[in-house]
């Protein structure tokens, strides 16, 4: 049950365990909300069995919303089960859900890699990813070593696009419709809106 809601990470990482922009690991029904990482992150190398990086988190059975990742993310580690992903670097079962988030950093994983999510397994893991966006030529696909399917509702984009004000806008309106649907929730946590950030990709208006 941890929220962790509105971080940053600019500081650049590199471990031998699962990493990532935001926490290496998270499981369950915890959540990260309106977080970003403009670090570049590294696995060095490991010999744990899991062991991925993500631009917010590395190992996700969460919720990740409205989060953006600007970072570089390389995953050196060798062998099955070690992925880099956009987002997160991997996902497992059926409680982890990506919405409304996007990435502008480069992806590489020695073993499987995505712009969004890096390990996908199984076919029987179901991650929901909807409303996600990402830069073109980031990745070799939306998810890594795709052997499931089931369909993802991720967007491919180019800088010009990213950068653009038609972009802040479809982020804000996921906000909009989010934050209308849950405000009388008991644990309703409020999306933070979009503006252009200093580099031309979108971030949190304060």
């Amino acid at each position: 049950n941890t929220k962790i809601i509105n971080c940053r990470n600019k500081s650049n990482i590199k471990s031998k365990s699962s990493v990532g922009g935001i926490t290496g690991n998270m499981e369950e029904t915890s959540i990260i909300i309106n977080s970003g990482n403009t670090g570049n992150l590294e696995i060095i190398e490991s010999t744990d069995f899991y062991v991925s990086a993500g631009g917010i988190v590395g190992f996700a059975e969460n919720y990740i919303i409205n989060c953006y990742n600007l970072g570089n993310v390389k995953n050196n580690a060798k062998g099955v089960y070690k992925g880099a992903g956009g987002i997160a670097g991997n996902s497992k079962a059926n409680i982890a859900y990506i919405y409304n988030c996007y990435n502008a950093g480069n992806i590489h994983g020695e073993n499987s890699e995505g712009a969004i999510l890096g390990g996908y397994w199984y076919n029987n893991w179901v991650t929901n990813i909807e409303k996600c966006y990402y830069l073109k030529n980031c990745s070799s696909g939306v998810i890594g070593r795709e052997i499931t399917d089931q369909k993802f509702d991720a967007t491919e984009c180019r800088k010009e696009e990213m950068q653009s004000t038609d972009f802040i806008n479809k982020l804000n309106e996921y906000v909009e419709s989010y934050n209308q649907k849950n405000k009388d929730n008991e644990d309703f946590v409020e999306l933070k809106y979009w503006k252009k950030g200093d580099n031309g990709y979108p971030t949190f208006s304060d």
